[in-house]
């Protein structure tokens, strides 16, 4: 494994990211102590409180967050394959009337599994998402579609294909909810994340369809969700036969506004990173397509 944790959000010391059970609810305790107020699904409650440091770890890692636009690896003009970080994507700012986004969802289609003889401490994630980039504290919701190399995930992590629903940085912490598996080539799975009705939490949903679902909630309050994003990242990814040969179809998306209006994203595009990355708006909201290394 890596040192430190890959996430979503890039590399974090291990102690800074958190699993929690699918349907944990995470209330800020908003008193200055940077402690986090878990609610567990049984009731349980537990106060979590991050060591001093994730808190510079997570300013990091939504620093990288809002960088990642203007500035994405991966797009050496050598022939070394270096390949971290954001590196395909679109991503959309609403106009201020239609903010906050209250709702955002889709379909995953599950390319093919890399071959084994390639596969090593990869990780890869295909996810929808959402931020409050205007504000001063920013959170990240996601859920993300994962492939761990087999040296690639963290200690407990599913190696392969696994699905959870993923929030940054709360209280220094990236949090996720427990990883579903058990899908494969072909399958299409389901993610979202929905405002409650007074905008004060979101719950991010991740599901394999009359299967199986994990998801998370978060406490929002007082931040405005105001860019949404379809996107492919991924960590130490050093040949192209380490991506599926399979895009990633992102499909019958549904995007509203404060006012539960239906909403039609004028994405913006950021692609052509090494092993010929291609990100595609078939239609803003029936079709996304991410693909690597398309001729293997």
């Amino acid at each position: 494994a890596c040192e430190g944790r890959h996430t979503p959000f890039g590399t974090m010391p291990s102690e800074c990211v958190r699993q929690v059970p699918a349907g944990s609810k995470l209330v800020s305790a908003r008193d200055g102590s940077g402690a986090m107020h878990l609610t567990h699904p049984d009731g349980r409650r537990e106060t979590v409180v991050a060591p001093d440091h994730c808190h510079a770890a997570a300013a990091s890692a939504l620093e990288r967050s809002k960088s990642k636009r203007t500035e994405v690896s991966g797009f050496r003009d050598d022939d070394a394959i270096d390949l971290t970080g954001w590196i395909d994507y679109t991503g959309w700012y609403p106009d201020t009337s239609d903010i906050p986004i209250t709702f955002f969802n889709g379909t995953y289609s599950v390319p093919d599994t890399p071959g084994a003889e390639y596969q090593g401490s990869e990780v890869l994630y295909w996810f929808i998402g959402m931020q409050n980039n205007a504000d001063s504290e920013t959170r990240i919701l996601q859920p993300v579609l994962t492939f761990n190399g087999p040296q690639g995930g963290a200690e407990g992590e599913p190696e392969g294909w696994s699905f959870t629903s993923w929030n940054c940085c709360p209280s220094g912490q990236a949090w996720y909810s427990t990883p579903i598996t058990g899908f494969e080539e072909g399958d299409v799975l389901y993610g979202e994340m929905a405002a409650a009705e007074d905008l004060n939490s979101y719950t991010i949903t991740s599901t394999i369809p009359g299967v199986n679902t994990t998801s998370i909630t978060v406490d929002t309050s007082g931040l405005t969700f105001d860019w949404a994003d379809v996107t492919l990242e991924v960590y130490d990814v050093d040949e192209c036969l380490k991506f599926p040969k399979d895009l990633v179809a992102f499909a019958d998306m549904t995007i509203l506004g404060e006012e539960g209006q239906s909403l039609t994203p004028d994405w913006s595009v950021v692609t052509g990173s090494q092993c010929d990355g291609t990100t595609t708006v078939v239609d803003p909201l029936a079709l996304v397509t991410i693909q690597c290394n398309p001729n293997a």
